[in-house]
């Protein structure tokens, strides 16, 4: 029966958003939409809620524009919301709200019902001095309380040393594609920034030990990749003085002398 369950069971597609200054919608005002809100913002999104009510923590999020009023189709068309959340505690709102987003081609999460929506939020837990790192649990609706728990669960065993190497590959890596213009090179630092070496280096001696190894692999990698341009440089040079120096060839491979 497992077995049966398992193998029946379509998987859900894991995704993470940028929603950086989106414009994102959320319908109802109470403890549900107060959480969403809460992890929007935090993301940097551009939150609208409409509700009736709204929970007193809204009181605190500035960055939220509130809209207090029933739902209504024309709310959906205010912009062009990239996120819509329904969550209401009254399931036939829930559905209208889907199905006008859907109606316009907008992804929709149904808070009451998982299932019914285009997409969920699943647990989240953050890790890293930054919480630069982030794991997200879905068990497919079955149990968010139990998304929880493996949350929980993956931030009590995750090593420490691997979330604070992450967080500092965030810099290295904007640092490598910003200096290291050729893409070998610049391949062979992200390499080697997330090989033994660097961990070992992070684990026996500490975070400045690794801040200066990854600087010194991307000075030489700077100085490798001005190395070979340079020497195309030259090559080509070279091969065009070849062509002034040598005479044209006629049909007949006799030299032909331009006119002066």
């Amino acid at each position: 029966m497992y077995n049966q369950i398992i193998m029946t069971q379509v998987p859900v597609y894991p995704i993470f958003l940028d929603v950086k200054e989106k414009p994102v919608l959320i319908v109802g005002g109470g403890n549900v939409g107060l959480r969403k809100a809460v992890g929007l913002v935090e993301c940097g999104a551009r939150v609208t809620v409409v509700s009736v009510g709204f929970e007193a923590g809204f009181e605190t999020m500035r960055e939220v524009r509130r809209i207090e009023a029933a739902y209504s189709g024309k709310q959906m068309g205010l912009q062009k919301w990239r996120l819509v959340f329904a969550a209401t505690d009254v399931p036939g709102v829930n559905a209208r709200v889907h199905k006008d987003a859907a109606a316009r081609g907008i992804w929709c999460c149904r808070c009451d019902e998982p299932d019914a929506g285009d997409f969920s939020g699943g647990a989240v837990t953050r890790m890293g001095a930054h919480r630069g790192v982030t794991v997200a649990v879905s068990t497919s609706g079955a149990s968010p309380m139990m998304a929880v728990r493996i949350c929980r669960e993956a931030d009590r065993l995750v090593d420490p040393v691997l979330t604070v190497w992450a967080e500092l590959m965030v810099d290295w890596r904007r640092e490598a594609k910003k200096k290291v213009h050729d893409a070998a090179a610049r391949r062979g630092v992200l390499q080697r920034i997330a090989g033994d070496e660097m961990e070992k280096t992070l684990r026996d001696i500490g975070p400045a030990a690794a801040e200066r190894l990854f600087a010194k692999w991307l000075a030489e990698a700077v100085r490798g990749a001005k190395q070979v341009a340079t020497g195309a440089g030259h090559m080509k040079t070279g091969a065009a003085r070849a062509a002034v120096a040598r005479p044209a060839r006629g049909r007949r491979g006799k030299a032909v002398r331009h006119a002066r």
